[in-house]
């Protein structure tokens, strides 16, 4: 009998790992805590960076109204889907917020009370792992990064609002990179014209 049992154990066990160790070796399987995760799930609640805005969940609306792109050609919006705004059992976001790029995610916005920023970071540590930056060494400012995806997260205890924002850097990078041709452009075009201006007004 005890050797039946071990028998059917050992098999159970074989199956197990038959199932499991294929998953483990292509990082499927990713434990709780790790940075890992954040990088698999490149965003927040089925929000993914990089992604078209027409394919994301839920309904969006334009961030105060305001649908104009701004000087760095993003357009940013707002959910109002409470099943978005809700992050916990027991905690729900102020505000989701998008910032876009030519229709594309680049960052996240999670806007919270600062009550409840103690519990946000305790849920960030839960499923990212420690952080990998703290970029204000005193303050609240935590930052983590693993492939394309940082998660900043920053709050005062003496403000009302405390706020996380997932970043796809591969796109910032890009608007980063536009932004510096338009000024190297504005400026030749500046220098440009203070020349022409400059001999037309030393013509004889």
């Amino acid at each position: 009998m005890i050797l039946h049992n071990k028998l059917i154990a050992t098999i159970y066990l074989l199956i197990v790992m038959m199932f499991t160790l294929p998953l483990l070796s292509s990082g499927q399987i990713i434990h709780s805590g790790s940075i890992k995760q954040l990088k698999i799930a490149n965003g927040y609640n089925g929000i993914t960076l990089g992604a078209d805005i027409g394919g994301l969940p839920g309904s969006l609306s334009y961030l105060d109204g305001d649908g104009r792109v701004d000087a760095d050609s993003c357009v940013k919006y707002a959910y109002t889907d409470q099943t978005i705004l809700k992050m916990d059992t027991d905690m729900q976001l102020d505000l989701v917020g998008l910032r876009t790029y030519k229709n594309k995610v680049v960052n996240i916005y999670l806007f919270f009370d600062v009550k409840d920023a103690y519990k946000i970071l305790a849920d960030f540590l839960r499923d990212y792992g420690q952080y990998t930056g703290k970029p204000e060494e005193y303050a609240n400012a935590y930052s983590w990064k693993a492939g394309d995806v940082t998660l900043s997260l920053k709050y005062d205890p003496n403000l009302d609002k405390g706020v996380a924002i997932f970043t796809h850097d591969p796109l910032t990078q890009e608007i980063a990179d536009r932004r510096r041709k338009k000024e190297q452009i504005e400026l030749l075009t500046s220098s440009v014209m203070a020349y022409a201006n400059l001999a037309s007004n030393n013509k004889p």
